[in-house]
């Protein structure tokens, strides 16, 4: 027998079937399919509830636009059953209680999309009288409160706003009827959130001007700001308008009466706290978890009239926008479908939404104010979710090939629509169209081009060559052909193009195709017979240390014609060496890999072979051999320099000091050169050396937390071992360990691999905050260049007013060259933004701090994208010293909760901010308070006191668990603190893990004052990682060596980790995971954050906790009475969910109980019958026929229906139908 005899089909089951049937819901029509598909539910016997909640949970949160037809099956459901019994609850019912049980699921693991889209469900079914509408305005309540969070991130109040904007959108005209005021409230709240974001708003916006805040509505809108303006019309309509935009088939049906069936209560719930990741040293935090793409508001670009495509800001705009970027979102797995189900989207509509197909007969008469064009509608949604700044949701490639399927199915719909955006986007280019979203239409232009024979109309854009060279039409010419080029080839595209374009004056194509530019090859070349002789060792395959040898003979002969030597050697060597690679990416990478002693010896100057810092010039000198040789193709010079970053030949600060300097130059035309400014092309050179820069730093983070976990377990390997010979069953054995005779433990030795590690992740760390400085000072050097500066663009100053813009007609090249260099440090600062915030204070001190006290229009633009990008905000705060005061926008949200929670009749401080900080030390605005000279001091100070109380502490600290008689004698102190404590601790804290000071006594107005006072100059550190087996005595006394300790809190690890832990190891002492520590002068304790932070805690070699890092940062404006509003506010979510949980095992408990009465009725009414002499037969589900294999092959098969046994009916058996 063969392998294809032996493979079996999978057998489908009755439930498979039935889930797959409720899945697949609506294929031909669905208002026809959901009475035969409830019929089919209640005809399934026996009754399986999960799969039914489950099956819808999948058509909810996958097929978002079937969800109202959803709701009209479950309606359906929930009619009473011909046999059911009196009392029982209805089916439909069954099912939105377990279906409730998956939304809980989803939202205790934060999956924000899935819990909006099932809050879409229950809002339905309020509408359609299953739901309360009490606990409906409850649960919308429960995500409108995550807005009065301290420190709430924009990403996460935005997915909350959505999640309660959305649900009351559609469930408007049921909550509206039962309490207004509550849908005043719910709006209210989305509002005052929205306005607090506005300068984050002008940073992303892709049509913003530079020399204005303004935000251009005509061509963009924001999600938020869209959703508000659909929720205030419908709500001054009393939400009368929601049934013409959402369809609403379940109306259809009569509606169950309160007094016949009471509406579902929704449980109360809690949106779980956000969960920040904080150590810089988890294994599980990369760069996924670092840079959040959502923590900016999302702008969509405009590209077609109200008539054409709906109006956003209008509720039927915003429900179809909403669908649409739904279905792209969660078929990104595969675009073939997504583009179907785009395409058929109007058979889910309201008829009359779109207009119908050409030569489609019309089924609907066209509703005012509707009758869209459908692929105009998916087009401008597609590219407007692709346009998002700083970075689209999906990859770029995902919306570029989407729209090829779109053309695929419906060229003659699709294509017209595809071309009206491409000329609209083009005309907006002059208009302000942010740099990012040029280049990328730019990419999307040439890739759509290739899959379409490249045929474009390019004689439409002729005129425009009479622009500028650098205006950014002509400059989307150049950079869309480059595109172009790279994938098909040169003499491809240039027949392609009008004969205007053609010639070298137009500066839209080069002369040449991409290729090699050998400079040694002309024999005319002084230094030709050198280069031949290095080329044809490498030809050769000749030893690195061979060609270093002939090197140094070649630059004593050059010594006394060359004035520079050594940089003649490195081009010949290095475009030698490339001019071997040029045949292939595979000869490149072999040629690199066979000579890397050898480059890594010329790029440090001939001193070393290793890698290492080298020589800056030598460096340099080796980046523009490879930029002169690959001039021709600059898409090969950005490879090439990403190598040598890869082979540490190069460092990122390297690639980008030079790219400022020599980029501009590259591959460019003469009259295309000017000062010093940054196009699409030296933007991703710097991406690529910050990525790389970046992208290091997050993977020495994943094996440094590897290790350090295999070094944690290794130590209790060793720990367990030795207390293995010490206790059995608990008691100590006699002679082995007494007084007399103690057993000494063994010192820990220390993990090499471990040291090796740190080392190279602080080293990383220190090159990633180099590149962003050097990044951040190239930009400064060219918006705000000085007036010795040569290279200097005089335009650069004035380019940002108004009047200049207004005046943007008559600009010439330099003019537009300052205008793009402004926009892409825009995007620099929003796109690296979590990295920025974490070397705040050292990036502002080394590339601001310059400009404090000085009238400069650029500077002070400058420092505004700075401060929004990196969570500062100017604040119009009240009771100040002066207009304006500069605060970090997270500390400024927690000063406006917190003034919320102690006077609730005060008004909300009148802010502008958004954002909130993740990982990174968020400084104030401006250097920092400490100069150098005082920050080394107080280094030192703290190093000498340190080490001398250290001497004393750890002599009885040997090995980490030695000197637990000191710790516990401070962890006794501490106690004695916590049961005197009042200030500080609160329910849900850990009395174990709080030290701080004793009760305040009753004080008077002035010592309240001295009191209040107090507590404004203290300042909080977290402490993300405690190292196993440090207890607060011992974080308080490491503290108290820089500065005046307050309160320390550490949080316990979690008990079930440590229930396991304490089983499978012999540690039995508590583990602590965080801490805070508050220091009685903030100023220290920011000192103390930056001058310790990613640093070895440091002590003796013996010590335990000698090579642990401390991971930890300053937390501006953050008081202690937060942290504890924070610890009772958790205390308060797993106390409700403890509830939630119980009332859940309640109401499956009540429906055993239920179906166990059931059986037994059924039982006692089959023992009536059989005493009455007749039959009481109890059919299980009908099984799949079977095909007659007895029979002849050839013989027809008859149908006859085979007498079945009766069966015996018992409790058994009839649980077993029922269950």
């Amino acid at each position: 027998m063969n392998d294809y005899e032996e493979r079996r089909r999978d057998i489908e089951t009755p439930d498979d079937r039935l889930k797959a049937a409720i899945i697949k819901l609506g294929e031909v029509d669905p208002v026809e399919e959901i009475p035969r598909l409830e019929q089919q539910i209640r005809d399934h016997v026996p009754r399986n509830i999960p799969i039914l909640a489950e099956a819808f949970r999948i058509g909810v949160t996958e097929q978002p636009y079937k969800i109202p037809f959803y709701a009209a099956l479950l309606r359906l459901l929930h009619n009473p059953s011909e046999i059911a019994i009196p009392g029982d609850s209805p089916l439909g019912r069954l099912v939105l209680e377990d279906f409730w049980k998956g939304f809980q699921s989803y939202l205790d693991k934060v999956e924000w999309r899935e819990t909006r889209l099932c809050i879409h469900f229950f809002a339905h079914l309020t509408v359609a009288g299953l739901v309360s509408a009490e606990s409906m305005f409850s649960l919308l309540r429960s995500f409108t409160a995550v807005f009065d969070e301290f420190g709430v991130s924009y990403g996460r109040a935005k997915k909350a706003a959505l999640c309660a904007g959305e649900g009351l959108l559609i469930a408007g005209p049921a909550l509206k009827e039962h309490s207004p005021t509550s849908v005043d409230e719910i709006v209210n709240a989305i509002q005052a959130y929205t306005e607090t974001t506005t300068h984050q708003k002008w940073l992303v916006s892709p049509s913003t001007r530079i020399s204005s805040q303004a935000i251009p509505s005509e061509n963009t809108v924001e999600l938020l700001d869209i959703l508000l303006s659909s929720l205030t019309t419908l709500n001054q309509s009393n939400f009368k308008d929601t049934e013409n935009c959402i369809p609403q088939p379940y109306k259809n049906y009569a509606t169950i009466e309160p007094s016949v069936l009471e509406p579902y209560v929704l449980p109360a719930v809690l949106v779980p706290p956000e969960v920040i990741e904080l150590d810089a040293m988890s294994a599980e935090s990369g760069e996924e978890s670092s840079v959040k793409k959502e923590e900016w508001p999302e702008f969509f670009i405009r590209l077609f009239p109200n008539d054409v495509s709906p109006d956003p800001s209008s509720a039927p705009g915003y429900v179809v926008r909403t669908v649409l970027l739904d279905i792209i979102d969660i078929f990104e797995v595969n675009r073939k479908e997504c583009a179907r189900l785009l395409l058929e989207y109007p058979k889910w509509c309201l008829p009359g939404t779109f207009k119908p197909k050409p030569g489609a007969p019309v089924e609907a008469e066209p509703v005012p104010g509707k009758d869209w064009q459908l692929e105009s509608t998916i087009i401008e949604t597609v590219l407007g979710a692709y346009f998002v700044l700083p970075e689209s949701t999906r990859k770029s490639i995902y919306y570029i090939a989407l729209i090829t399927e779109l053309c695929k199915l419906s060229p003659s719909t699709v294509g017209p629509a595809v071309g009206k955006s491409i000329r609209k986007l083009y005309t907006s280019l002059s208009d302000g169209l942010d740099v990012e979203a040029a280049r990328r239409f730019a990419e999307w232009f040439a890739v759509h081009m290739s899959n379409f024979g490249f045929a474009w109309v390019w004689k439409e854009w002729v005129p425009d060559l009479a622009l500028p060279v650098q205006h950014p039409r002509r400059a989307f010419m150049r950079r869309a052909i480059e595109f172009e080029i790279r994938l098909a080839y040169h003499e491809r595209i240039l027949k392609t193009l009008p004969a205007e374009m053609q010639g070298p004056d137009a500066y839209t194509i080069a002369e040449q195709g991409p290729g090699p530019s050998y400079a040694y090859d002309d024999a005319s070349n002084p230094h030709h017979d050198a280069a031949s002789e290095v080329l044809n060792l490498f030809r050769g395959r000749a030893k690195a240390e061979d060609v270093i040898q002939h090197l140094d003979s070649l630059k004593s002969t050059l010594e006394s014609s060359e004035m520079n030597v050594d940089s003649t050697i490195r081009s010949i060597v290095v475009q030698s060496l490339l001019h071997i690679g040029s045949r292939s990416f595979s000869h490149f990478l072999n040629a690199i890999e066979r000579y890397l002693p050898l480059l890594r010896n010329l790029a440090s100057g001939g001193t070393s072979s290793t890698s290492g810092n080298g020589n800056p010039e030598a460096k340099a000198d080796v980046l523009n051999a490879a930029a002169s040789f690959w001039k021709l193709n600059r898409q090969m010079v950005a490879i090439v320099f990403d190598k040598l970053m890869q082979y540490q030949i190069v460092d990122p600060t390297d690639v980008v000091a030079w790219t400022f300097m020599n980029g501009v130059a590259v591959g460019q035309l003469t009259e295309l050169a000017g000062p010093m400014n940054l196009s699409a092309f030296e933007w991703d050179l710097l991406r690529g050396a910050l990525d790389k820069a970046n992208g290091r730093v997050t993977t020495a983070r994943r094996k440094v937390a590897l290790l350090r976990k295999e070094d944690d377990d290794a130590r209790a390997r060793v720990k367990a071992k030795a207390d293995e010979t010490m206790e059995v069953d608990g008691e100590p054995k006699l002679g082995m360990y007494s007084l007399e005779n103690p057993v000494t433990e063994t010192p820990h030795v220390e993990n090499p691999a471990l040291s090796t590690a740190l080392k190279a992740f602080s080293s990383l760390t220190k090159e990633q905050r180099t590149a962003l400085s050097r990044t951040l000072e190239g930009f400064v050097a060219c918006l705000a260049p000085s007036a010795s500066d040569p290279h200097a663009n005089p335009h650069a100053r004035t380019v940002i007013t108004e009047e200049a813009w207004a005046n943007r007609a008559n600009w010439e090249r330099d003019e537009w060259n300052a205008w793009e260099t402004w926009g892409w440090y825009r995007q620099f600062c929003r796109a690296y933004s979590p990295y920025l915030r974490t070397y705040a204070t050292t990036l502002y001190t080394v590339s601001f701090s310059k400009f404090d006290g000085v009238n400069d229009p650029a500077a002070d633009l400058l420092k505004m994208v700075w401060n929004i990008a990196s969570g500062q905000e100017l604040w119009s705060a009240e009771n100040t010293g002066s207009s304006q005061v500069t605060l970090p926008l997270h500390s400024a949200r927690l000063i406006t909760m917190a003034e919320k929670s102690a006077s609730k009749q005060k008004s909300a401080i009148k802010a502008k901010t958004s954002g909130v900080q993740d990982e990174s030390t968020q400084p104030e605005a401006g250097p920092s308070r400490l100069s150098h000279d005082e920050d080394s001091k107080l280094n030192e100070n703290a190093s000498s006191q340190h080490s001398e109380k250290e001497e004393e502490q750890e002599e009885q600290d040997h090995e980490g668990e030695g000197g637990e008689h000191d710790e516990e004698e401070g962890e006794e102190e501490g106690d004695s603190d916590n049961e005197s404590a009042a200030e500080g601790f609160v329910k849900g804290m850990d009395p174990g893990g709080f030290i701080g000071d004793k009760s305040l006594k009753p004080l008077t107005p002035e010592g309240l004052a001295a009191f209040k006072a107090a507590q404004d100059r203290a300042g909080v550190i977290y402490i993300s990682r405690i190292p196993p087996g440090m207890r607060p005595a011992k974080v308080r006394h490491l503290m108290s060596a820089y500065g005046a300790v307050g309160r320390v809190y550490l949080q316990q690890e979690d008990a079930k980790r440590a229930y396991l832990r304490k089983k499978f190891t012999s540690t039995k002492k508590v583990h602590y995971t965080e801490g805070w520590v508050e220091f009685k002068d903030k100023k220290v304790a920011r000192s103390v954050a930056e001058m310790l932070n990613a640093q070895p805690i440091g002590g003796k070699k013996g010590t335990r906790w000698r090579d642990d890092i401390w991971t930890m940062k300053y937390l501006p404006r953050f008081k202690w009475y937060m942290l504890t509003e924070q610890v009772a506010y958790e205390a308060a979510v797993h106390t409700a969910k403890l509830r939630v949980e119980l009332s859940q095992s309640k109401t499956e408990q009540q429906e055993y109980l239920k179906n166990v009465e059931l059986a037994r009725v059924l039982d006692k009414r089959a023992a009536k019958k059989k005493e009455n002499g007749e039959e009481f037969e109890f059919k299980p589900n009908p099984q799949p026929k079977k095909r007659n294999r007895e029979g002849e092959e050839g013989s027809p098969r008859k149908k006859k229906r085979e007498e079945k046994p009766k069966e015996k009916v018992s409790l058994d058996s009839v649980l077993t139908n029922i269950f």
